[in-house]
């Protein structure tokens, strides 16, 4: 199942402030570790404005790959944590033809669960042999 995540800062975090910078590392990193493959929308920075040294900007947007039976505990927990760490974020979620912006870790789990429930329903694709 592929997931595209976008997150939003609440109402004043810069994503280019160094504490933003970390926390989505530290999301890329978690869900790695559990086994998705996490492909971050990045920005290289030469002479990066908040650092004296090249940097790598993550632009708070994913395109993870994951088995459908990891997803929802493993991606809800973390994406949830990161929801609640501070007022006012959001994460815009595209999962096949779902889509939404949610707010709260209960939200992202209800949609999480409703795509699987799309995914398992929807008629496979089959390609014809030649």
């Amino acid at each position: 199942m592929e997931i595209h995540l976008s997150l939003i800062p609440a109402f004043g975090e810069r994503f280019l402030d160094p504490e933003y910078q970390e926390q989505v590392r530290d999301l890329v990193q978690a869900l790695e570790r559990r086994g998705m493959e996490v492909r971050p929308y990045s920005q290289f920075l030469p002479d990066s404005t908040f650092s004296p040294d090249p940097a790598t900007l993550l632009l708070g947007d994913f395109l993870i790959r994951v088995l459908q039976s990891m997803a929802s505990p493993s991606l809800g927990g973390f994406v949830g944590t990161w929801l609640q760490a501070k007022h006012g974020r959001k994460v815009r979620v595209r999962i096949g033809d779902v889509e939404a912006e949610v707010q709260t870790a209960d939200e992202f789990e209800t949609l999480l669960a409703k795509a699987e429930e799309n995914q398992e329903n929807s008629p496979r694709k089959v390609i014809p042999d030649p």
